[in-house]
């Protein structure tokens, strides 16, 4: 939401609707919410339900306002070690255990492995932890975790996932066949990484690029808004 840089005269209150035009026709949706809040939460949208002496409003990071808190810091650390207490050294040992005792969780374990294959497929994945994203055209799609410290999918691999739904991602081909190293092998130093693995989290295929390998008797095009098409020479 814009900060408006006119001056108002005092009692002079501004709407939520002045702000109607930074919303865009496919986001009104968010104009609701957004109002909504406005209208029911004195905090929400502070500095621009309020003016200064001179008709400005207030601006959160040059205008010295300071927050004030109830919060105790000692309690806040106290509640803190105590929901540590009881989540990593009484629950989380709990719950390790009974899942150790049911290998085919989360599913029943009169379910054979051939079966829950049926239910879902992470050979791909290498039977590693995902979250499963499916649209109501059946399209599905994983949300991989990721070999770094950051671990989740931040905003970029999530909005691959989702142009993967609606569109051809690029093509980057890999020449083969000439003593060139093999994207496709995981022995051949980071090249494999860089370009196929569904771990590293910079990869080729996790930031919206598909590799493939191609001979040097073949050309690849790629047209705005069609598929690849692969010319021999």
């Amino acid at each position: 939401m814009k900060q408006p840089v006119t001056k108002r005269s005092p009692g002079c209150s501004l709407l939520f609707s002045d702000f109607c035009s930074d919303y865009p026709s496919w986001n009104r949706a968010q104009f609701v919410v957004d109002s909504t809040q406005w209208e029911n939460d004195p905090l929400y949208g502070w500095c621009n339900k309020n003016y200064k002496k001179d008709g400005s409003p207030y601006n959160v990071y040059s205008d010295g306002l300071k927050v004030f808190t109830t919060i105790d810091s000692r309690i806040q650390q106290y509640a803190e070690e105590a929901m540590y207490q009881h989540v990593a050294r009484y629950l989380q040992p709990r719950f390790s255990a009974e899942i150790a005792r049911k290998p085919s969780s989360p599913y029943s374990d009169k379910l054979t492995p051939k079966q829950i294959k049926k239910i879902i497929d992470l050979e791909p994945e290498g039977n590693a932890f995902v979250r499963l994203v499916e649209r109501k055209n059946g399209q599905k799609a994983f949300l991989r975790l990721f070999n770094d410290m950051e671990k989740h999918p931040s905003e970029a691999e999530i909005g691959v996932m989702f142009k993967r739904f609606v569109m051809d991602m690029p093509k980057v081909g890999f020449l083969t066949g000439h003593g060139e190293r093999n994207v496709n092998s995981a022995g051949e130093r980071f090249y494999y990484t860089f370009a196929r693995s569904i771990y590293f989290r910079q990869s080729l295929i996790n930031q919206g690029f598909d590799p493939s390998s191609e001979s040097g008797n073949e050309i690849i095009c790629c047209l705005p808004g069609r598929k690849h098409s692969v010319i021999h020479c």
